[in-house]
């Protein structure tokens, strides 16, 4: 073989070679991209955080990797930095403009009738050019709920197919954020839901005809990486805020032993649900940690009921929230939910179905109304709080959501005095309920309505057709064990001594 032909072999060898390594590099990117990609906003999907492999396999990695410290932040979303102000969002021009209705807390909800809702996908466009990323995008029943999120804050749009309304809600965010986005975290327990136990010896009402009536609410969620979201509390003035610390603490599962309240969760403005808070918070609060906080108060000007101390703006007066808030819990941020968004904590969905502001553009005839409706899946199985929803709630459920509100759990409404309906129960078809109330109570309230004659067909149906739990001597866990709807109960003694 002559030298030339030598030389020319040795070319094109080297040519292959360098060719081979950069596919292999190029292979290599490419996975690395692919890794990138999983990064999702929580917000827009119901199976954020761990994942679980049947791969024997792999058994050890993956316990080697959830024992990993979680990130603090993990999420695609990108913000733009150039974004206009709140005051330049246009008005949605495919319907008739209403009127501009304060929502509280610095929230302005634009008002309209006759929507045409094939045209938000246009107005979101136009949102967009302004600087504003779309963050959810929710449909049920024909309603459609979309959240645009930027650095001039926040817009939400609340499309209701049963009347064709559609509100425009405006949030500066100059007194809560948006969260939209949930880091991975490391599992360590079980997913489960505490109906709580209350101090009814303490504080049962006597009312007209010699019956106790027995309120109050509180429920507690442990979510996989050992941190709780908590449901009011209970009331005040009594042990409730006492159970409620020995709970946490005895069922603590985190490795580092802090008690830790991803968020809290007020439905609305009566004592018997946010007293318990008030004195957890000068007992307790330098105790736990309070990362989140979730309230819609409306404004004053949306009640025929006048709210007691509960909005923003006053001191402390007698159970508010706000002073305790301010004082004990300086560094939790405050979320104000809008009906058809989705607040992610670990894998666990919290989806708010109705606030004050679903009510627009009528009053609320009672306080009770305002309640925050909460529907939670936690490992495939769907639970709705329904707190203290009154007639006007009922119904406004039932238009809104027709048989799409069907859940596996169902919170009895306002304690099953009155409020619900047995229209809306069978609707939401639940298997299991939650009875709010004391054990006296619910043997009233299921065989002659106890108090409220009102509700005694939704009571009698509600404990006909689903089992029942009562929070009361005794806390009921229910687990959360997956698929078709699984659930495993079990009991803890509730402990009313100061720790």
């Amino acid at each position: 073989m002559n030298s030339f032909k030598k030389v020319l072999l040795i070319i094109l060898a080297s040519s292959m070679l360098l060719s081979t390594v950069a596919c292999a590099a190029d292979s290599k990117d490419s996975d690395s991209a692919g890794s990138s990609s999983d990064l999702e906003s929580s917000s827009a999907s119901e199976t954020a955080g761990t994942e679980k492999s049947d791969d024997k396999d792999t058994e050890k990695e993956t316990k080697k990797e959830t024992e990993t410290k979680a990130p603090e932040k993990e999420t695609s979303l990108v913000i733009p930095s150039v974004c206009k102000p709140l005051t330049e969002v246009p008005k949605f021009t495919a319907a008739t403009y209403s009127a501009t209705y304060p929502s509280g807390d610095g929230i302005q909800q634009l008002y309209y009738t006759g929507a045409d809702a094939s045209k938000i996908n246009t107005y979101v466009n136009q949102l967009k050019t302004l600087g504003y990323v779309k963050t959810e995008d929710n449909s049920i029943n024909g309603n459609r709920f979309v959240t645009c999120y930027g650095k001039g804050g926040l817009v939400h749009i609340s499309y209701l197919n049963h009347n064709k309304s559609l509100s425009v809600i405006l949030n500066e965010l100059k007194n809560s954020v948006y969260k939209y986005d949930e880091p991975k975290y490391t599992r360590v327990t079980d997913q489960t839901l505490a109906v709580m136990s209350l101090d009814y010896d303490t504080h049962q009402d006597t009312v007209s005809g010699g019956n106790h009536d027995a309120s109050g609410m509180s429920y507690v969620v442990t979510l996989e990486d050992g941190r709780y979201v908590i449901f009011d509390g209970g009331y005040g003035k009594a042990a409730d805020h006492h159970i409620l610390y020995n709970y946490l603490k005895d069922n603590n599962k985190r490795k580092d032993g802090k008690i830790v309240i991803a968020a809290w969760i007020f439905t609305h403005d009566h004592s018997d649900h946010y007293g318990g808070f008030v004195d957890f918070s000068s007992t307790y609060g330098t105790q736990v940690t309070l990362q989140y906080y979730l309230m819609n108060c409306g404004n004053k000007d949306r009640y025929d009921q006048k709210p007691s101390g509960w909005l923003p703006g006053t001191s402390a007066d007698g159970g508010l929230p706000h002073y305790c808030l301010d004082v004990y819990f300086k560094t939790a941020k405050k979320i104000v939910p809008h009906t058809g968004q989705k607040i992610v904590f670990c894998n666990t969905v919290f989806e708010i179905l109705s606030t004050q502001e679903s009510h627009t553009p009528s009053k609320m005839q009672w306080v009770n109304d305002s309640s925050i409706i909460v529907r939670m899946t936690a490992n495939g199985v769907k639970t709705v709080f329904l707190a203290d929803a009154e007639a006007q709630t009922t119904k406004l459920l039932i238009n809104m959501y027709g048989t799409s509100i069907k859940s596996d759990i169902m919170q009895i409404a306002h304690h099953g005095y009155s409020g619900g309906s047995v229209d809306l129960y069978q609707k939401i078809n639940a298997k299991w309920s939650l009875w709010p109330t004391s054990q006296e109570c619910f043997n009233e309230r299921t065989s002659h309505g106890g108090n409220a004659s009102s509700a005694k067909s939704q009571n009698v149906w509600a404990k006909q057709n689903t089992t029942c739990y009562v929070g009361d001597d005794k806390i009921e866990i229910l687990k959360f064990v997956g698929g078709s709807a699984k659930i495993s109960v079990s009991e803890y003694t509730p402990n009313k001594n100061k720790v």
